[in-house]
C-alpha cells in the first residue's frame, strides 16, 4: 500500500514539473512574405534630366577702336618723265617713268637712289613712309636710308630694312607691295630729315615704283 502511494506521489509531482515548463500557449509562425512593389509601367513617360539653366550674363561691352587715318606731308609721284625728283646712284641701268611709275633696272646687289634735293621735314611730321612698289626680282628685301641736320651721313644705323610680299610679280599683275615703314622703329629719326635713299632690291632685277609718301598720323 505505501507503496502504491508513493509511486502516486511520484507521478503528480512529474506531472506538475512538465506543466510547469510550458505556458499552455501555441505560437503562430511569423508570415515570412515579404511584400513586393507591383512593377512600374514602363509605358509611364519620365521626364528627361537636364542640366540647370546657366545663370544670364551681361554682354561685355565693346570699345570700338579708334580710326586712324593719314595725311600727305610728301608724296613723289612719277607722271612727269622729266622731273622724277631723284637721281640713280649706284648699280642702276634703266631709271625712267612710264605710264605714271618709275622703272627701276638693278644691275647688282647694292642698287640704290637719292633724291635730289634734301627733304628738309621735321621728323616729328612723319610717322609713316608708304611706298607702293611692285618687285620682279627674286628677293625680297630693300631698305630706307636718311640722315639729319643732327647727324649728317648715311649709315646703317639711321635705316629700315623692310620686304616685300610678293617676290617675282608680274608686271601686268596686281601684286603692288605697300610698304609701310613706321619712323618710331629707329631712335634716330629726330630733327630734320635731310637726305634721303632708296635701295628697291638687294639682287638684280626690275622693281616698278607709284609713289613714295611721307605721311602723319591723323587720329579721329
Amino acid at each position: 500500500m505505501k507503496k502504491f502511494i508513493i509511486l502516486m506521489i511520484l507521478l503528480a509531482t512529474v506531472s506538475l514539473v512538465m506543466f510547469s515548463c510550458g505556458d499552455g500557449t501555441t505560437e503562430e509562425p511569423q508570415n515570412t512574405e515579404i511584400a513586393t512593389q507591383p512593377p512600374a509601367d514602363e509605358s509611364e513617360d519620365v521626364p528627361p534630366v537636364t542640366d540647370p539653366p546657366a545663370p544670364a550674363t551681361e554682354p561685355e561691352p565693346t570699345t570700338e577702336r579708334p580710326v586712324i587715318n593719314y595725311e600727305i606731308v610728301k608724296r613723289f609721284t612719277f607722271d612727269n618723265p622729266d622731273d622724277i625728283g631723284w637721281r640713280a646712284t649706284n648699280q642702276i641701268s634703266d631709271f625712267l617713268v612710264e605710264g605714271g611709275v618709275l622703272k627701276v633696272t638693278s644691275i647688282g646687289g647694292d642698287p640704290f637712289f637719292t633724291a635730289e634735293q634734301p627733304l628738309d621735314i621735321a621728323a616729328d611730321e612723319i610717322d609713316v613712309i608708304r611706298i607702293r612698289a611692285k618687285n620682279m626680282t627674286d628677293n625680297e628685301g630693300c631698305q630706307f636710308f636718311f640722315d639729319t641736320d643732327i647727324e649728317s651721313g648715311l649709315s646703317e644705323s639711321k635705316s629700315y630694312r623692310e620686304y616685300y610680299m610678293y617676290i617675282d610679280s608680274d608686271p601686268a599683275s596686281d601684286e603692288w607691295n605697300d610698304i609701310l615703314i613706321y619712323t618710331a622703329d629707329c631712335d634716330l629719326w629726330e630733327g630734320t630729315i635731310k637726305t634721303i635713299r632708296f635701295d628697291p632690291a638687294i639682287t638684280e632685277g626690275d622693281v616698278y615704283i607709284e609713289y613714295i609718301s611721307f605721311e602723319k598720323r591723323v587720329q579721329e
